[in-house]
């Protein structure tokens, strides 16, 4: 994610000392800040002249969150015996502020804790607006004072649009690895062969839950789009093994709940799923483009959420859904741009070039038979309003298995989904070759990205 551009404090200190520490920092913070997750940098002078870097780990538990003054203070004993002189913090402002970076002073935890490793640790705090080192020791026992920025008067919607992962070379590799072709999937094979069971969903779902950077999840950007009460009635066409149902049943407490999916094997575990909640839930077997079982206005909300590619007869589906929706009501249809994942799909492709693998394996994820390019051209039709909201993320794998896991759960961009007369040394030399390319990239980055493009139709 690229930070939005904030001044450098390290102008308003009054010593050379100041400047390098608050510069560092603030460089630091600039291209590592990312909003729930990395707010402040520190940095911390040893006698040697060294600078030792520390980045603020943020939480969903807040006593699980740790200073960056700590991270610093760490790296710095790793790196060096040598005797620690000044230390210097700079926190980056949230898209709901105004204002530049700012010096902060060590929190009172970190004023004990850097004392206990440096008793004559000197510190740059903000005073008077401008950065002064003086003794640490002399900010205890005075209370630590937070700084807050003033609110933003038109601040940026924090729920996607305000992470942005896209950049001119990502743009560059989809124009030159994703194929205009794609992939087909029958509803017949999607029923009987690829969720005859939970496992390819349950892969997707734990990676883009455990591996993503967006503090907000995709679950958080829907319930945004649906803007829930609470007394809804709420139709989930697709609802695969209710795992979004399930997320969003607490946001329906009074409300009611209708799961319809074609392939029994995951409708009967989202039902499973589900067992025992007081929200009332209903349970269908059948195709998205019948919903003859539901009568005309039965539901305030309809969410359909990466499956209409499958279903046979789109234009049918959404008719459908218009006429099951209440005035008043809402349609989210969620759905990926064409060239989302493209870093899967660049290794995929060159792996199967490597080789030498049938023509008709290069194709594109069957998403793009209704895609965010093209979803409007079906809405349109049936609903006078239709509004796209974007929504970004970026998977980051660690471990090659992890990400092999999560491109075995995709059919290996879809090579097994039809695999014709393919045998297993292909795909046992296909996850070899995989597994060695992405590795390699972990080996040189420290992770294997892939680039997530998404977003919902919301349409009334």
């Amino acid at each position: 994610m690229t930070a939005v551009v904030s001044a450098d404090p390290s102008g308003t200190c009054q010593d050379e000392t100041g400047r390098r520490l608050v510069s560092a920092a603030y460089e630091l913070i600039a291209t590592r800040y990312v909003l729930a997750r990395h707010q402040i940098a520190a940095a911390i002078l040893d006698a040697d002249g060294g600078v030792h870097l520390g980045l603020h780990l943020d939480a969903m538990v807040g006593r699980a969150a740790v200073c960056a003054e700590a991270v610093a203070l760490g790296t710095a004993r790793m790196a060096t015996r040598a005797a620690l002189v000044a230390v210097a913090a700079v926190r980056f402002p949230k898209p709901t502020e105004e204002g530049p970076a700012r010096i902060v002073p060590p929190c009172g935890l970190c004023r004990e804790l850097l004392l206990d490793h440096a008793p004559d640790l000197k510190a740059v705090v903000p005073v008077a607006g401008a950065g002064r080192c003086i003794p640490l020791a002399g900010l205890l026992p005075h209370k630590y004072v937070g700084t807050k920025w003033p609110a933003h008067p038109n601040p940026p919607s924090l729920k996607g649009s305000a992470m942005d992962f896209r950049t001119p070379e990502v743009d560059k590799l989809a124009a030159e690895v994703i194929p205009e072709e794609f992939f087909e999937l029958s509803a017949k094979d999607a029923r009987d062969v690829f969720f005859a069971d939970t496992r390819m969903l349950d892969g997707k779902q734990l990676a883009h839950n455990r591996y993503r950077t967006n503090p907000l999840s995709l679950i958080d950007h829907l319930a945004e789009q649906l803007e829930l009460s609470g007394s809804e009635a709420l139709l989930d066409i697709g609802c695969g093994n209710g795992f979004v149902l399930e997320q969003l049943r607490p946001r329906l407490a009074d409300g009611r709940i209708a799961g319809l999916d074609i392939a029994p094997g995951v409708l009967r575990a989202a039902e499973a799923r589900l067992a025992g909640v007081a929200t009332p839930c209903e349970w269908v077997e059948r195709s998205a483009d019948d919903l003859s079982c539901f009568d005309d206005d039965s539901f305030d909300r309809v969410i359909a959420t990466y499956m209409m590619h499958y279903v046979p007869d789109i234009d049918r589906c959404l008719g459908e859904v218009r006429r099951v929706l209440r005035q008043g009501g809402k349609f989210v249809l969620t759905t990926d741009r064409t060239d989302s994942m493209v870093e899967m799909y660049e290794l995929h492709f060159a792996v199967l070039r490597e080789m030498d693998a049938p023509k008709r394996l290069f194709k594109a994820t069957p998403k793009a038979r209704i895609s965010l390019t093209n979803g409007e051209e079906y809405l349109r039709p049936h609903f006078p309003h239709v509004e796209l909201r974007v929504w970004q993320d970026q998977l980051r794998f660690a471990r090659a298995e992890a990400f092999m896991a999560f491109y075995s759960a995709h059919n290996y961009c879809c090579a097994a989904s039809e695999p014709g007369d393919l045998g297993e040394d292909f795909f046992e030399e296909l996850r070899e070759r995989a597994r060695a390319r992405v590795q390699a990239v972990i080996d040189s980055n420290g992770y294997f990205a892939l680039t997530k493009f998404t977003g919902s139709f919301v349409c009334s």
